[in-house]
């Protein structure tokens, strides 16, 4: 997070960027993730060093606040990251999106780390129960908004990366997909997931016809 705002007035007192940053994580890390801090009210705050050029702000990844006329604001919750590539598009700008991702990821890995690892063979039908909790974890995420409803999201074997990993020792030309989810991988579970993570609502786009 690069938190950019100074001159930050609080009753008798004005803060820096810095010296407020603290209340901005504790907004940030007290919000549940079917919710995003943009337009975040700080009803605390009288008055601000206001941006000359909000727009290229958020857009150079600051997270700033600005005022309405009638109060203080985080504008667009955006995290540091300007520079977009193939694998982290512009949804990964939004500090929502991230922390739902990280979320995901860290739930999964405990899961594994505290039910499966050392403890299941890792025969394919143990991979599938694997599945099954994963799945139903997506669907109760979905359930609770953090996910898309309307998408399927679903984890399943990854077949690509179990090909490339039996390839390895073998020759597979001549088996089918359902031969190689199968197969025996070792201590490796191949997995992926496709998911969409559900974004608020922050930009409208209205048009009214006059007949």
């Amino acid at each position: 997070m690069n938190f950019a705002t100074d001159g930050i007035k609080v009753g008798t007192k004005t803060y820096t960027a810095a010296e407020y940053c603290p209340r901005i994580a504790g907004v940030l890390a007290g919000l549940p993730l079917n919710r995003s801090a943009t337009y975040y009210s700080l009803p605390e705050v009288e008055s601000i060093t206001e941006s000359e050029s909000p727009d290229d702000d958020i857009d150079a990844g600051r997270l700033i606040l600005i005022n309405d006329g009638t109060k203080i604001k985080i504008a667009r919750a955006v995290n540091s990251l300007s520079t977009l590539t193939d694998t982290t598009g512009e949804d990964f700008k939004k500090i929502k999106i991230v922390e739902a991702a990280d979320m995901i990821r860290d739930d999964i890995r405990t899961t594994f780390e505290d039910e499966f690892i050392g403890k299941i063979e890792n025969s394919y039908d143990n991979k599938i129960i694997f599945l099954a909790a994963v799945n139903k974890y997506l669907k109760d995420l979905a359930g609770s908004g953090v996910l898309y409803d309307k998408f399927d999201n679903k984890a399943e074997i990854d077949v690509d990366a179990t090909a490339a990993w039996l390839k390895q020792t073998r020759d597979i030309s001549f088996w089918d997909e359902e031969r190689i989810k199968t197969a025996n991988t070792g201590t490796n579970v191949f997995v992926k997931a496709n998911i969409q993570i559900q974004d608020a609502m922050e930009d409208l786009k209205f048009t009214i016809y006059m007949n």
